[in-house]
């Protein structure tokens, strides 16, 4: 059966398609365009207020971070965009450069080449590992260091933070983030970029990737307004770690949607600017 929101998209497709529930009600389409404008736009004005420096990690346009912020500071946010894997860029994380860098966290964000069917998820997966490790190298002194993203790039910061297990790392920032990806597979999100039925263990992220010896926190910051199966993952997961003795902390948003709840880390007063600040220093 199709979905309310939108006449191509089947109830299954539905529960993994945030631009169906903006706060507003707007129209799915009517929710991404504004988004990308907004964040484009963002970008423009952070960019040319607080110029940052790009590092090179490949061929590819996308294979390289950009450095906002000192290159000495305690404290580090590695930042990953969303996009379900296949949109999406590095400066999608302008709303949160001013703040944090007020707040005296350098953040670095990390661009990735996308997936398709030629490029699994696994891939990206490999490579924002690689480029943290990188990013780690660069900055030898820095006392806290967080990975954080926004919707797909908080399933990429989890899983290229278990596969790091680097004990630098201090925390992972969950920001309207997707985790397990089995339901997903076979949708319009999966579909295009040719995700595998028999990939998606591997590629879902698991709260047994971590334990309390691990030395880690997470923090799940969860739009109010979102898709079920997100607002469920995120509560499900942190009662999981929870479980496992692995530090976590998960706060919903109300009146938040997926979208602006990254539009809302620009507002100094908001409340996932304060939780996100907190989490990222000493």
């Amino acid at each position: 059966t199709m979905c309310k929101h939108d006449s191509t998209s089947t109830e299954a497709d539905c529960l993994f398609l945030p631009s169906h529930f903006a706060v507003d009600g707007a129209e799915p389409q009517e929710v991404l365009d504004r988004w990308v404008e907004g964040l484009v736009e963002s970008a423009k004005k952070v960019k040319a207020k607080f110029p940052p420096t790009a590092h090179k990690l490949g061929d590819d346009e996308r294979e390289a971070f950009d450095v906002y912020g000192p290159m000495k500071s305690e404290s580090l946010l590695i930042w990953m965009h969303g996009g379900y894997w296949q949109m999406g860029d590095r400066d999608d994380v302008a709303p949160l450069i001013e703040h944090m860098l007020a707040a005296g966290i350098t953040v670095v964000s990390v661009g990735y080449r996308l997936a398709s069917p030629d490029r699994p998820v696994t891939e990206l997966i490999y490579d924002v590992a690689a480029a943290i490790e990188k990013i780690l190298e660069l900055f030898p002194d820095t006392a806290r260091t967080i990975v954080g993203g926004h919707s797909a790039g908080g399933h990429l910061a989890y899983k290229a933070c278990a596969q790091l297990k680097s004990s630098r790392i201090s925390g992972v920032a969950l920001v309207a983030s997707i985790l397990d990806v089995a339901e997903l597979q076979p949708t319009v999100v999966g579909t295009p970029i040719g995700m595998k039925a028999e990939d998606v263990l591997e590629i879902s992220c698991r709260v047994d990737e971590f334990s309390e010896e691990d030395n880690v926190e997470t923090m799940f910051l969860v739009a109010g307004i979102d898709t079920p199966v997100y607002l469920n993952q995120a509560s499900e997961f942190h009662e999981g770690l929870k479980e496992r003795k692995v530090k976590s902390q998960l706060v919903v948003l109300p009146e938040t949607d997926h979208f602006t709840i990254l539009d809302n880390f620009a507002d100094e007063c908001s409340k996932q600017t304060g939780l996100l600040k907190k989490f990222c220093t000493v």
